[in-house]
């Protein structure tokens, strides 16, 4: 009996579901048998196999038809009876277990399955073999299952791909942030009480070994714009006295970083800073300048905001 691929013994008091050799769409042969009933399979001197099936109650033979050697069968419990199919087969084995084909399952196929096992008493994988059978059209059930086990292969290495492209991308960043170990740093930051008001001054130039010199001064009446040119310009000033020649610039006065680096498009109204700012800028080796958001500028602020204390507390030394 081995041209008969069966994967597992018949039997009418039998639950779960036989299912061999890519089966194809159309039914070899097919009928309904009792619950209580008991089968066989025997061959006949052509080799060919024949299902019959004793009713335990009248002991009559009730024979479902003659099964090729060529076929495959399956045994489904629908409710009170089974359905016992043949199938023609192919030449290799095709199984899956429920976890599998539960992965390939869409969500609507998977709810027909449930409503199947609830309605004809199927076990989970026998419904959704069928249900995935029917999905199949023209095509065999390993077929379904190859493609879409291949369209979900497809798509978590394009889901992968992505988020290593991403990691690269965010680490490309980080590394772009990272300083040349031999370069000078240096942060800035201007302050008004009001705006426009006394400005403060602050700045923090440090050296390639760690070396920090801090600035920290009043600067008269101007606004906010003006504060941070003020403190750029005095942190160039600082690096041209100190001898820096790789210079990192953090600040987080975009309107300033922008307008010190155009040439034809600045604002009229600091053009005087500007000027005098890209002159100094120019008579450094190599100067590069970096936006950073206040919350990582605190050095600078903290000396500017100093600078506005220490001028109200000269300006009024009883109140100090």
């Amino acid at each position: 009996m081995s041209s008969i691929k069966i994967l597992s013994a018949v039997g009418c008091n039998e639950t779960g579901f036989i299912q061999c050799l890519e089966p194809e769409t159309t039914l070899y042969k097919k009928t309904v048998l009792y619950a209580s009933c008991s089968c066989d399979i025997f061959a006949n001197s052509q080799k060919d196999y024949f299902l019959t099936c004793i009713h335990p109650a009248s002991n009559q033979s009730l024979q479902a038809g003659q099964i090729l050697a060529s076929t495959a069968i399956s045994l489904q419990r629908r409710g009170n009876s089974h359905v016992i199919s043949a199938y023609p087969i192919h030449t290799s084995i095709f199984m899956c277990t429920t976890a599998e084909l539960s992965e390939v399952a869409y969500k609507k196929e998977k709810s027909a399955a449930l409503r199947l096992t609830k309605r004809q008493g199927l076990s989970t994988e026998a419904a959704l073999t069928e249900v995935l059978s029917k999905a199949a059209g023209t095509g065999s059930l390993a077929e379904l299952v190859n493609q879409r086990l291949q369209e979900k292969a497809h798509i978590a290495a394009k889901v992968t791909a992505h988020k290593q492209t991403k990691l690269a991308a965010r680490a490309h960043k980080q590394a772009a942030r990272q300083p040349d170990a031999d370069a000078w740093l240096a942060w800035f930051d201007g302050s008004c009480h009001p705006n426009p008001g006394k400005m403060g001054i602050g700045g923090l130039l440090k050296s390639p070994q760690g070396k920090e010199t801090e600035i920290s001064f009043i600067a008269g009446i101007g606004d906010s714009s003006e504060a941070e040119y003020i403190a750029l310009i005095s942190v160039l000033e600082t690096a041209i006295q100190t001898g820096a020649d790789k210079l990192l610039i953090y600040g987080d006065s975009q309107v300033v970083i922008n307008d010190v680096q155009s040439r034809d498009n600045g604002a009229a109204i600091l053009s005087e800073q500007r000027l005098k700012a890209q002159d100094l800028i120019a008579s450094l080796p190599q100067v590069s300048l970096q936006w950073i958001p206040r919350k990582r500028n605190g050095q600078a602020d903290a000396l500017s905001q100093r600078a506005i204390r220490n001028a109200a507390a000269a300006a009024n030394p009883q109140q100090a």
